[in-house]
């Protein structure tokens, strides 16, 4: 998975999007529960998410169907930890070595 990350200050909160491709998988129904898991994922980060952003989060492995949700949930924060999206870091409970970040100045 990876994540963009571009500062939007027209708006007042953030906004995030994900993309799962079909390359992913072929089923609908198992996209749109990654989709789901991860919109879920950010929504529980956005007490820390302070300033107007536009998240885009795309997606590689149909993995993240399956991936318990605290994992998810650690790997989508230590992805907004290191966009500097967020101010305040919890200790994550299984650490992810693949994540790829992005960030787009103004």
């Amino acid at each position: 998975m990876s994540l963009r990350v571009a500062r939007n200050n027209r708006r007042a909160s953030y906004r995030a999007a994900v993309i799962v491709s079909r390359k992913v998988h072929k089923s609908a129904v198992r996209r749109n529960r990654i989709r789901r898991r991860i919109y879920e994922a950010v929504r529980l980060q956005s007490v820390t998410i302070t300033e107007p952003y536009d998240l885009v989060f795309t997606v590689f492995s149909d993995q993240l169907a399956d991936m318990p949700a605290v994992q998810l949930q650690a790997l989508v924060e230590r992805m907004l930890v290191k966009a500097r999206v967020t101010k305040v870091a919890r200790p994550a409970s299984q650490p992810v070595r693949h994540d790829i970040v992005t960030r787009k100045e103004d």
